[in-house]
């Protein structure tokens, strides 16, 4: 129980810090498309500005997500289940979850086999700016990783409380 709670803390540590390095690049993002919408009024676009965007995008999609599963913010709907008894709440709670963890899961052993496939291969974009891309495609195992772990937690969270009578 004790080593559950650790894990869990460390797991609730990394999530966060995951989601404040998709803070900044979304805030980096941010700046550098400014930048560039100034630039190209002025002196003409800034190289690579578009490619830094997209590798961004991937970061700022993958790494929050495990962070939003741990403060249970992911967009719900929730008009049938408030109707119904806390028990059959936690069950389709911990079904979606489970089905979560399925889904993310597999996206994580696929990203993985990709993300290692284009760092063997040196992927780039080659455009003005030759840009590494193999990097970014990391973000999308590291980020899918830590959401099915913040998945399986909200699985026994869930049908624990499923469990518990009331």
């Amino acid at each position: 129980m004790v080593q559950g709670k650790a894990i869990r803390g460390i797991l609730d540590k990394v999530s966060w810090w995951w989601a404040v390095v998709a803070a900044a690049a979304t805030f980096v993002m941010m700046i550098i498309m400014v930048a560039d919408a100034l630039g190209r009024k002025i002196v003409g676009s800034i190289p690579g500005a578009y490619e830094t965007a997209i590798g961004l995008m991937v970061v700022i999609m993958f790494l929050s997500q495990g962070y939003a599963q741990m403060k249970r913010a992911h967009v719900s709907v929730e008009i049938l289940a408030m109707r119904l008894s806390v028990k059959a709440q936690a069950v389709m709670e911990g079904t979606g979850a489970f089905l979560g963890v399925a889904v993310f899961g597999l996206i994580t052993w696929l990203g993985f086999a990709k993300a290692w496939e284009a760092t063997v291969n040196q992927e780039f974009w080659y455009g003005i700016v030759d840009y590494p891309m193999w990097i970014f495609r990391w973000f999308v195992p590291l980020g899918a990783g830590i959401l099915t772990a913040q998945l399986l937690y909200t699985v026994c969270d869930a049908f624990g409380k499923a469990m518990k009578r009331q």
